[in-house]
């Protein structure tokens, strides 16, 4: 069975709109070799874990604003759309480290009961904690 879900990350992080590219590819890089982690570390018999994860796109995401295509709010938007498709939110670091487009992903995902984890220091415990999440998703749609 395949999980989907939705890798929520900070992209500009805390230095917000005035964040340089710099920033954001270090960002991204992050998260990208974080998702990488959790890929390989999240193999099981049981499920496939299918992430999405918003700095693998994030090329779009930066031309888009830079030419004034999209705003800000446009991405969220685009972006709480795909986490409706998801069955958790990954959340990383702590819920006060969060950016504000992570803020605005967590609110959408509490307010469309999509289970939610936050992931700080990615060791062992929280990693099981990751694994029965993923269970209890398989046990809910084998009830449905």
């Amino acid at each position: 069975m395949e999980i989907k879900a939705y890798f929520s990350h900070s992209i500009r992080g805390a230095s917000g709109n005035n964040a340089t590219k710099e920033e954001l590819r270090i960002n991204c890089e992050r998260a990208k070799c974080t998702a990488e982690y959790l890929r390989d570390n999240m193999k099981t018999s049981v499920f496939k874990l299918d992430l999405y994860v918003p700095a693998e796109h994030d090329e779009f995401a930066q031309s888009a604003l830079n030419t004034g295509r999209l705003k800000i709010e446009d991405i969220l938007y685009l972006d709480c759309k795909i986490l409706d498709g998801r069955d958790i939110l990954i959340l990383d670091g702590s819920m006060e480290d969060m950016s504000g487009g992570m803020e605005e992903e967590y609110s959408y995902a509490q307010e469309s009961s999509v289970p939610t984890i936050f992931m700080n220091d990615y060791t062992h415990a929280d990693l099981c904690e990751l694994i029965r999440m993923c269970l209890d998703v398989i046990e809910r749609k084998n009830d449905e």
